[in-house]
């Protein structure tokens, strides 16, 4: 398995945690 796979989702977790700052 590629090291793309895992990276793909470390993007989306980081844009909810941003997100979720913006939120407060």
């Amino acid at each position: 398995m590629p090291p793309v796979a895992p990276i793909r989702p470390s993007v989306q977790q980081q844009h909810l945690e941003t997100e979720g700052t913006h939120m407060t």
